[in-house]
């Protein structure tokens, strides 16, 4: 390519280049951000982020993003954890990664986000960073001179939950003494992603209104959150109380007795999953093969394929009962049902042969093995299992 060429194409290949980060100091940034009447944007990260790093490498050299955001905004990447970044993170409260702060020239934070967003999420997060309407902070100012609307305080509260704020649930509250029916999809969304204990407001409410909660969101399963909730916090209460000797069978006995007294209809089937958990940490499998089997034989069928997968897999390669091996394949085959990958047809092979039955060892072996290629997954030990089967 000639140098004439290569000079006319510069400004095509600067534009394309995604967001222009500045390396000037906090100060001069927002001297430069109130010079310019923009807003100060900082990619907020720590060298250690996983999504910090992934959005370095895929959002922020995007070239609508860049177009948007250097056209708008001062942008800088500020490590929160190094120099002058720990007095940013101090005086931002900024405690998870990536946090991404919209900041006036005056010092004032106007919008917050957190976690890991891909292009199109990163420019709506600009624009509402640029409406007044829309910021996180010019919104929390109209809560506390009480001139927000019950709308505005529902996408407050869920923005702040979204941010991990611990003050979420008070804006979540406030949104609920607005509301003369809380049985509506804005009210049960926001009491599934605040409530953390058993002995919360939202989770009586949820769960004697269990029923029809479940008919009104659609989007994630109440009765589940319901059990994650309490078996979370039944764990953590018997963790503290009783002495780390305590034996696996005893810890999961004191779990159960915590769980039935919230929700005692599902206190087995969590202590059994809790036990199957605990049993594999500790890598007594003898325990585990007994919890799997006292948990998944109730109804297997609607666990996910990965758990399923799993679970059949470990009995696999430590129980040597043939019934718990038969139950086993069962849930390897209620896997492939669910979702068709070089794993779970794997595991299906191996049970099989483990049963005695090549030919079905056979089939699935060979279908895991063409799947893996298809996706380009390691095959070896698959392939390992074929020639034992010729």
């Amino acid at each position: 390519m000639n140098k004439l060429l290569l000079m006319l194409l510069m400004p095509a290949l600067c534009s394309a280049q995604g967001i222009n980060f500045q390396n000037n100091s906090f100060e001069e940034l927002l001297a430069k951000a109130k010079k310019e009447n923009k807003i100060l944007f900082i990619d907020a990260y720590a060298e250690w982020c996983g999504p910090c790093k992934k959005m370095a490498m895929y959002v922020f050299p995007d070239t609508s993003v860049g177009e948007f955001y250097n056209a708008n905004f001062i942008n800088a990447k500020i490590d929160m954890e190094y120099d002058e970044g720990i007095t940013i993170a101090e005086n931002y409260d900024v405690v998870a990664y990536p946090s991404l702060l919209f900041i006036d020239g005056n010092g004032e934070l106007l919008h917050r986000i957190v976690g890991f967003q891909n292009p199109e999420e990163l420019i709506i997060a600009g624009k509402m960073a640029l409406n007044p309407n829309t910021q996180l902070y010019t919104q929390i100012d109209k809560y506390n001179d009480g001139i927000i609307d019950s709308e505005s305080l529902y996408q407050l509260a869920l923005r702040m939950v979204r941010n991990q704020d611990e003050e979420a649930s008070l804006y979540a509250r406030a949104y609920y003494q607005t509301q003369e029916d809380l049985l509506t999809y804005n009210s049960i969304d926001l009491m599934y992603e605040t409530m953390d204990s058993p002995e919360s407001f939202e989770f009586e409410f949820l769960l004697q209104n269990e029923e029809e909660a479940e008919k009104i969101y659609q989007d994630n399963s109440i009765s589940d959150k319901l059990d994650n909730i309490v078996l979370m916090y039944a764990i953590d209460l018997n963790l503290q109380q009783l002495p780390e000797t305590t034996t696996t069978e005893n810890l999961v006995s004191a779990v159960e007795k915590t769980i039935e007294f919230f929700r005692p209809k599902n206190a087995k089937d969590l202590a059994n999953y809790f036990g199957m958990l605990l049993s594999e940490k500790k890598n007594d499998f003898v325990l585990f093969e007994r919890y799997a089997l006292a948990y998944l034989s109730k109804d297997y069928k609607s666990e996910s394929s990965n758990l399923l997968n799993g679970v059949a897999w470990l009995l696999f390669e430590h129980s040597e009962n043939k019934e718990s091996l038969e139950k086993a394949l069962s849930w390897a085959l209620e896997s492939v049902a669910k979702e068709s990958v070089l794993s779970n047809n794997d595991t299906v092979a191996n049970l099989y042969h483990k049963l005695g039955d090549k030919n079905n060892a056979r089939l699935y072996a060979e279908m895991a093995l063409n799947l893996g290629r298809e996706a380009g997954e390691d095959t070896s030990t698959t392939e390992a299992l074929l020639l034992k089967l010729k």
